[in-house]
């Protein structure tokens, strides 16, 4: 019996756990039981628990998934809740449309009303009756023309925008695609694919626009199998559609903070991409999930069970890049009081069934910011304490800080923290005319988005969750942080950054072992390490926005600089030993006139930027033609990036160079940096500086 106890004492011991949480506990475990994925399940539910033909009456008046939101945030009680229009749209809308084999059998292929993704979105009015014929996707990359598809209706394994351009080249009268990204994954997927953009705009050439019909693969096959057997099918295609106009919306509402001017944390998530697309997971997910942090805050605050933040959150609803775009430069008060942005884009997918991660995509080095430190923060903490561990007792649960819905998995929770992605509303806000730095939350993979099967049931409660929580805990830490708080995530950024920095010795180690150049992969590797100490310091820096003008966290950040100097300084040593090691000979650093003169070279951007709003980028190179935009791309890697690290003043050229070096392993050479920027310090949005 003494045995057994002494043994129980030890596991008693055992802490499962490597990471702690950057909050008090007990406000943690308030918002883990007060966040409902069962609650965010049934929004989804309510939103888009199938796609469906809009009525030219819902389109006259307001889109179903937005009078939802309203409903939600006046039934929450939120603040400041308001409906804005931001835009106009003009999109296709498909009435009805079917496809049938009239010959040598009669059965239906296609229908709209049955399945809205199997009429391709732009299709025009038809009603024909033609011979149905092969064409592989291979065949449509012949530039000849094919004397097979004039006058008939193609089936075809290629996409259906490529597929109608083909049969447009060639006389074609329509297209069938049963084209599919997973085919062998899921042999009934439809992708949300259409003619032209995916709001189904007019076709751009001069060319009379056809028509399309997706089907699923299983069909798509066994029709290709009696065509290539040399049966002579005849189809009849009908179909009705129309255009219509209406007002881009986009619902908002915040919960106040107690200091209006203490700065503020938005969020994001796509109600839309495209008006026939209803994504279970894209985006429906991500919008169910910022209401259910909304709610979740709100009721804890009203409780008193936490502090009501003194920075307000706001949240934000609309059409991807569409409603968002113009919301953001509409809203400047808003946008030039926010820290930053939290976007949720594809948040809910069972993640165990999916091989898929749920994945934290950090700010580029042109939006440096300490949100990503504590989105990472929790990520770690919550995959700690939710995974099976063999240190841990058995007591019921090997969890030992369980995120669980009542109806949803429990299956670990896989987390990965990753560089920047794009192609989300995250980038409305790290534009360069709004400067807000903004992080994305996302499953991936996804077997299912951008298809007929983004359903309901491919949603796990659990991890709608976990992403609740997630998502409310890192923007309440933000939105109450003081002093200490400020801090608190000061030290969290400068010990990720020693993690960080050796993470990169060792990728630069093996780049150096397999290098044929050696001295020139070190001197890469120098540099890069700098980049990426540069974005350590500039990231530091950020706290101080949490206690303007503190002299206590600006004295960290200054020793903070020191430290990842310090840490630098043993890791270009280590580098400079090894690479040594591999040459036999003492290895030395020279930079050169140009780089010395770019390390006193500093850009600063002017008022300009953000007076010009979203997409501001685009409009200072209105003076280039297509073919200089095109070859500045191709040189400078990202400019959008280099643009957005004139921010702060912080960076100098060189700086700048090893920035872009450090996160895209090549770089533009000094001279077309400053080619960039001289273009930009000529149109007025930066201004040059020598030190």
């Amino acid at each position: 019996m003494m045995a057994m106890a002494v043994t129980l004492t030890v596991l008693a011991q055992i802490n499962t756990a490597k990471q702690w949480v950057m909050m008090p506990e007990k406000t943690y475990d308030y918002i883990v039981g007060e966040a409902s994925g069962e609650r965010a399940l049934r929004s989804i539910m309510d939103m888009a628990s199938y796609e469906r033909n809009r009525t030219d009456e819902e389109y006259k008046g307001t889109l179903h998934e937005i009078s939802y939101i309203m409903k939600m945030v006046k039934e929450y009680d939120l603040d400041d809740i308001r409906l804005e229009n931001v835009a106009k749209a003009d999109t296709w809308n498909g009435l009805n449309g079917s496809l049938w084999e009239v010959s040598p059998t009669l059965q239906k292929i296609a229908d709209y009303d049955e399945l809205v993704p199997m009429l391709a979105s732009g299709s025009e009015n038809t009603d024909i009756e033609a011979e149905l014929v092969w064409v592989a996707m291979e065949e449509m990359s012949n530039p000849r023309a094919n004397d097979r598809v004039a006058g008939k209706i193609l089936l075809t394994d290629a996409p259906i925008s490529a597929a109608h351009s083909y049969a447009q080249a060639n006389g074609g009268l329509g297209v069938v695609s049963f084209y599919a990204p997973r085919p062998l994954f899921d042999p009934i997927q439809i992708p949300n694919s259409g003619i032209g953009s995916r709001r189904g705009a007019p076709a751009v050439n001069a060319q009379k626009t056809l028509f399309g019909f997706n089907i699923t693969p299983r069909q798509g096959y066994a029709l290709r199998a009696r065509l290539l057997y040399g049966d002579k099918i005849r189809v009849q295609a009908k179909v009705q559609a129309n255009r219509v106009q209406f007002d881009i919306q986009a619902p908002y509402a915040s919960i106040r903070g107690s200091d209006p001017q203490a700065g503020s944390i938005i969020f994001s998530a796509h109600l839309f991409e495209g008006y026939n697309k209803l994504g279970a997971n894209d985006d429906a997910s991500g919008c169910a999930v910022i209401l259910e942090v909304a709610r979740t805050l709100k009721t804890l605050i009203d409780k008193g069970l936490i502090d009501r933040p003194k920075r307000s959150m706001h949240f934000v609803w609309g059409d991807e890049f569409s409603a968002t775009a113009p919301w953001a430069s509409n809203n400047r008060a808003i946008t030039d009081n926010a820290l930053c942005n939290i976007n949720l884009d594809m948040v809910g997918i069972n993640l165990k069934h999916n091989n898929s991660f749920y994945t934290l995509h950090r700010t580029t080095y042109g939006n440096p910011h300490y949100i990503n430190d504590v989105a990472e923060n929790f990520f770690i903490y919550m995959s700690e304490t939710n995974r099976h561990s063999i240190l841990a007792p058995a007591r019921g649960t090997e969890y030992t800080k369980p995120v669980v819905a009542p109806s949803g998995s429990d299956d670990s929770f896989v987390i990965a923290i990753s560089e920047h992605y794009g192609s989300s509303d995250h980038e409305v806000f790290n534009d360069w005319g709004i400067q807000v730095p903004g992080v994305i939350m996302i499953t991936w993979p996804d077997q299912y988005y951008h298809t007929s099967e983004d359903r309901v049931d491919k949603l796990d409660a659990t991890q709608l969750k976990r992403a609740t929580v997630l998502a409310a805990v890192t923007a309440y830490t933000i939105a109450v942080a003081d002093e200490e708080g400020a801090l608190r995530i000061g030290a969290e950024v400068v010990a990720n950054a020693n993690k960080r920095l050796g993470f990169y010795q060792i990728k630069y180690i093996d780049m150096i072992s397999k290098a044929q150049d050696v001295e020139a992969v070190f001197r890469n590797a120098v540099f890069a390490i700098e980049g990426h100490a540069k974005n350590e310091k500039n990231t530091l820096a950020t706290i101080q926005e949490l206690v303007p003008g503190n002299p206590k966290i600006a004295d960290y950040i200054k020793k903070g600089d020191v430290s990842i100097d310090k840490i630098v300084a043993g890791i270009v040593e280590s580098l400079k030993f090894y690479a040594e090691g591999c040459t036999g000979k003492a290895i030395k650093i020279t930079l050169s006139a140009a780089e010395i003169a770019a390390s006193k070279t500093f850009p600063v951007q002017t008022s300009k930027p953000k007076e010009m709003r979203y997409g501001v980028l685009n409009r200072a190179q209105e003076s280039l033609s297509p073919e200089e935009r095109t070859a500045l791309r191709s040189n400078l890697v990202q400019p959008a990036d280099i643009a957005r690290m004139t921010n702060s003043g912080r960076n100098s050229v060189l700086d700048i160079q090893k920035m872009i070096l450090a996160q895209y392993d090549k770089a533009p050479s000094i001279e077309e940096i400053n080619a960039f920027l001289l273009l930009l310090a000529q149109e007025g949005y930066v201004r040059i500086v020598k030190k």
